[in-house]
C-alpha cells in the first residue's frame, strides 16, 4: 500500500539532486520559446502582469517564488527543453482520448 508521497521515495536510492534556480529559470524560458509565447500571453496564461516578466530573457531576471509557481503550474511536468511543444499537445489529446 502506498501512502501519499510514496511515489515520490526511492526506497533504499538517493535521492536526485533538486534541480537550481537558474536550471528552472531556464526551463520556464525554453518552454515559452517552444510555445511561441511573448510576455503578453504568458503573463495572461499564468495570472500574472506582464511586469512581472518584462526581464524572463535576461540572466539577471529575478522572479517572486510565487511567478515560478504559476509558470511552472503552466508546464507539463515530464517537459524538457528541446521537446516539441505540438507532441505534448498531441500526447496530451491521445491520453484524454481525443481525435479517435
Amino acid at each position: 500500500m502506498l501512502f501519499p508521497g510514496d511515489e515520490y521515495i526511492n526506497w533504499g536510492k538517493p535521492s536526485p539532486p533538486a534541480p537550481t534556480l537558474a536550471a528552472v529559470l531556464d526551463r520556464i524560458r525554453a518552454y515559452a520559446v517552444a510555445q511561441s509565447w511573448s510576455l503578453g500571453p504568458l503573463a495572461m496564461r499564468a495570472g500574472l502582469s506582464r511586469g512581472a516578466l518584462r526581464h524572463l530573457h535576461r540572466p539577471t531576471w529575478s522572479p517572486t517564488t510565487a511567478t515560478v509557481k504559476a509558470i511552472e503550474a503552466l508546464i507539463p511536468a515530464d517537459w524538457r527543453a528541446g521537446d516539441s511543444v505540438a507532441a505534448e499537445a498531441s500526447n496530451a489529446a491521445a491520453s484524454a482520448g481525443e481525435g479517435t
